[in-house]
């Protein structure tokens, strides 16, 4: 059973897209990109290395792509995660994410689950 699903066949994001980058005594551990236009943003490529995992560092990039959405006048942030993720899916429960319908690429695969959160 795979985890993860494929390569992403939908736009790319543009080397303009803020990116995050997490570090640990010089090495890069996480990542979190945000895709936004206009009010509505998504979170986009959060990943952490395996070996970094369970130290809370997906919760401060998820405050910190929270921030960023902030600063670029995002009120709705979104997200696609799935099924097989259940650690994300607390994650973001947690942290004021609900269920939203599907959208997006993934939005109708049926192990896709859709979050979304008001900021401010």
């Amino acid at each position: 059973m795979r985890r993860y699903g494929g390569d992403d066949p939908g736009p790319r994001p543009v080397p303009e897209t803020p990116t995050l980058l997490l570090r640990v005594e010089g090495e890069v551990v996480g990542c979190v990109a945000l895709a936004a236009e206009g009010e509505v943003g998504e979170i986009k490529r959060m990943y952490v290395i395996e070996q970094a995992r369970g130290r809370g560092f997906s919760r401060l990039l998820l405050a910190g792509v929270e921030e960023l959405a902030a600063r670029h006048g995002v009120e709705l942030l979104r997200l696609v995660t799935g099924t097989q993720q259940p650690e994300a899916v607390a994650l973001y429960e947690s942290s004021g994410y609900e269920p939203i319908p599907g959208f997006g690429y993934w939005g109708d695969e049926p192990e896709s689950l859709c979050f979304a959160k008001r900021l401010g």
